[in-house]
């Protein structure tokens, strides 16, 4: 549906200009080029709710985090955390609410847009852009996804020997706990989560089985592990585990 109306605009920019002025590669730059206009507008805009509806949190400069200074709505019921009486939320929190029209974030005294929001809050101040787009897909999906209740980056030696001049280490970080819709989770309540996620990129090479070992030795517990995959805007969810291959023998061993 999209390609025929991509195709639609190329044919009429073609009727306007003459056929052999604008080609079909002009034409998708001419369907891109707006379409960042349009994305641009949107973001630059400021949201607007009924103020009964939407929550107000301000940003706080040490912390890194939004602290909560006006409650309303329901999205906002299961998010943030609390620290020193005050709850606070993280920047992909503080960002999908502000998406959902559901919070005013001040900066400095000023009210930001979601594009301010955005340059503010991903990035090395904030999360990595994988990171949102997967807290965003899984809690559009109905998911309650938390934060690991401790930061974990567990460095892990790859297959090689240490000896090896090619041995490498990477970090891990187990980055969410995620519970069902349905599995009754509040926040403050304690509850064992139904999944824990690891975020990867589509060019991060696979989680290995040694990986995984020390990654579940690290948690303590028995918890599903998936990883989320981002791919140029798309999140993949894959289940982590290992699996014991049987040993084929000869028709001569039976």
């Amino acid at each position: 549906m999209i390609r025929d109306q991509v195709r639609e605009r190329i044919e009429g920019w073609k009727a306007e200009a003459g056929s052999n002025d604008v080609t079909d590669s002009d034409g998708e730059q001419m369907v891109l080029e707006e379409s960042k206009d349009r994305l641009r507008w949107c973001m630059d805009e400021k949201r607007t709710a009924v103020g009964a509806q939407m929550s107000r949190a301000e940003y706080d400069e040490k912390t890194k985090t939004m602290m909560v200074t006006k409650f309303a709505g329901k999205l906002i019921k299961n998010m943030g955390h609390t620290v020193a009486g005050k709850r606070h939320l993280y920047p992909e929190e503080a960002l999908f609410l502000m998406e959902a029209a559901a919070l005013e974030l001040i900066h400095n005294g000023i009210p930001l847009s979601l594009a301010q929001a955005h340059s503010l809050l991903i990035g090395d101040e904030g999360v990595s852009s994988n990171q949102y787009m997967t807290f965003s897909h899984l809690t559009r999906a109905g998911y309650f996804v938390v934060r690991y209740r401790v930061p974990i980056l567990k460095t892990v030696e790859s297959d090689a020997t240490s000896s090896d001049s090619s041995a490498t280490t990477r970090k891990l970080s187990v980055v969410y706990d995620v519970h069902l819709g349905d599995s009754g989770y509040s926040m403050g309540k304690e509850k064992r989560p139904d999944h824990r996620l690891v975020i990867m990129g589509a060019d991060d090479d696979s989680v290995s089985v040694d990986e995984l070992r020390s990654l579940k030795a690290y948690v303590g517990d028995d918890v599903p592990f998936h990883a989320a995959v981002v791919d140029q805007g798309d999140v993949i969810c894959f289940s982590l585990d290992w699996v014991a291959i049987p040993v084929v023998t000869s028709d001569s061993d039976l």
